[in-house]
């Protein structure tokens, strides 16, 4: 297939760089399979604080038009602000594509702002060829599994089989904190990603499916009300934008009732951060969307 020109990063001039004096530090964290069980399940919540956040009109849903296994799709959708279907046969894996030429990216947005770009995922950076779509999206560092632990060592716990989303973000908030100039930090966790099995964590035999993947929801909880704390004690000046990448593959989700909702492949998205617009925030997005909103939100 001939590489189509719009598809293509032409670089700036540098001139055009903005001064970056006074701009807040910027978070977006791709939530590995998460959205709100509770809502989808008719079942208690265990995610109190993201809910809170979400009942001030600082959250709403990601409209998807896929479920389970395809994060590249929402995660290129989000960086890009293009749909998979843009870029047409590279549509199913969009990242086969950005691992061969240099793209337009909310990244490349940022560096023309005066930001450092650096993107975090707490696994094997080779994994969908992060290694070589981060530099062509605009990132000037790639943090995987193997450098996070370089840096962090035993403080990058684990809960089950991945990195902690509770720690991670929590040292995502930290790392910022330390920034001199400012930085756009892409996070993309592991935590929640299934199967999840009895013997994922200690004491997982003895409850169920979903009770499992709740306990990850627990965790990422956890892990935002971190971040929001350092906001709120004036350690971060930043704003964070947290979305799922998709619905878990939780046999309770494939039950026929819920796969008749129209809006059963939905996720979520929060929002929060040192002084933020007083203005309605959108109910739904689309991941195409999320860039041009997250860079309006963050001036």
């Amino acid at each position: 297939m001939e590489i189509r020109k719009s598809f293509l990063y032409e670089a700036a001039n540098p001139s055009a760089v903005e001064p970056n004096a006074g701009r807040r530090h910027v978070m977006l964290v791709q939530a590995e399979s998460f959205c709100c069980l509770g809502k989808k399940l008719n079942r208690p919540s265990v995610i109190p604080f993201i809910d809170s956040i979400a009942k001030v009109g600082r959250g709403g849903s990601l409209s998807l038009d896929w479920r389970g296994a395809y994060t590249m799709r929402s995660e290129f959708a989000v960086l890009t602000g293009m749909s998979p279907e843009a870029v047409e046969s590279y549509g199913f894996d969009p990242y086969r594509l950005a691992a061969l030429i240099p793209m337009q990216s909310m990244a490349r947005t940022m560096k023309k702002r005066g930001y450092r770009t650096i993107a975090w995922h707490p696994n094997d950076g080779r994994f969908f060829d992060r290694n070589l779509v981060m530099p062509n999206l605009g990132f000037d560092e790639f943090w995987d599994l193997k450098k996070l632990r370089a840096v962090y060592g035993e403080r990058l716990s684990l809960m089950g089989r991945y990195a902690a989303d509770s720690v991670l973000l929590a040292l995502a908030a930290e790392y910022l904190a330390q920034c001199r100039e400012p930085t756009f930090l892409f996070v993309i966790t592991m935590e929640a990603h299934g199967p999840w099995h009895a013997d994922n964590f200690s004491g997982a035999d003895r409850i169920s499916e979903e009770e499992r993947y709740e306990a990850h929801l627990c965790s990422l909880d956890r892990g935002v009300r971190s971040v929001a704390h350092a906001i709120n004690s004036g350690k971060l000046d930043g704003v964070m934008f947290l979305y799922g990448d998709h619905i878990p593959g939780l046999r309770a989700l494939d039950d026929p009732a819920c796969l008749a909702d129209p809006t059963a492949a939905n996720t979520e998205w929060i929002l929060l951060g040192s002084e933020l617009p007083n203005t309605a925030m959108p109910e739904v997005l689309r991941p195409e969307e999320v860039s041009e909103f997250l860079l309006r939100m963050s001036r």
